[in-house]
């Protein structure tokens, strides 16, 4: 790339997955804090079965698998595990969400087995990813709705309302104010909104938008002021 400033978009961090680590997605039922997605797991004979299942396919194409195919199937072991845990907000249908992404995530793996590049299909089901994943596989990630995780700078403007670009950080303590960046993209700025930007000086959190292509970059867009989910 050939512009100054590389902009990437961030995501969920996961140490692990990050460096490139395998995230196994079998519950330590015995741990002593386990969320509503991971009590379900455990207390449901079936959705174990299918975990181990998972973790059993996961291992053998860890050891067959090489290349882009490879790195698309570790790079999706965290955000899956993500996403499966995300179903603890799914009130009474917690049970459902998860075996239904159990055997989404078996079927695709079962069939990598004898058609290994069909495992990129993953890349862009999961809506969290390490910020390294978005650098290598942002072209399959274009149109889809994703959660960013990180550290927001409003750009300035002469009215509130103007204020409808910003930049996303890695995140970190204190927030930081170089380095690769998301440029965040809102559909609208209201005064209130403005101010508490200022005010809370470089929030970090959740932030969600739509990706898009904009002159050769990758963009969050279609943001609503709002968009900081903690």
């Amino acid at each position: 790339m050939s512009r100054g400033m590389i902009v990437l978009i961030a995501a969920v961090v996961l140490p692990s997955s990050a460096m490139g680590q395998p995230v196994r997605a079998v519950v330590d039922c015995h741990a002593a804090r386990l969320d509503g997605a991971e009590r379900e797991t455990c207390a449901s004979p079936d959705l174990m079965r299918l975990t181990v299942e998972l973790d059993r396919t996961t291992a053998r194409l860890e050891s067959t698998l090489t290349g882009r195919n490879r790195e698309a199937l570790i790079d999706t072991e965290g955000p899956f595990r993500i996403q499966r845990n995300n179903c603890q907000n799914a009130a009474a249908h917690v049970h459902d969400c998860i075996e239904h992404l159990l055997r989404a995530r078996l079927d695709t793996l079962t069939t990598a087995v004898t058609l290994p590049e069909s495992i990129l299909s993953e890349i862009g089901r999961y809506a969290s990813l390490t910020f390294a994943s978005f650098v290598k596989w942002g072209d399959q990630l274009v149109g889809k709705r994703v959660s960013v995780w990180g550290c927001m700078a409003l750009d300035p403007g002469r009215t509130p309302e103007s204020r409808t670009r910003g930049k996303i950080r890695q995140y970190s303590s204190p927030p930081p104010t170089q380095g690769p960046y998301v440029t965040a993209l809102f559909t609208g700025m209201n005064d209130t909104a403005a101010t508490w930007f200022y005010d809370a000086k470089k929030p970090c959190g959740y932030w969600y938008g739509v990706v898009e292509r904009r002159d050769g970059w990758f963009v969050l867009a279609q943001m609503e002021p709002n968009a900081l989910k903690n």
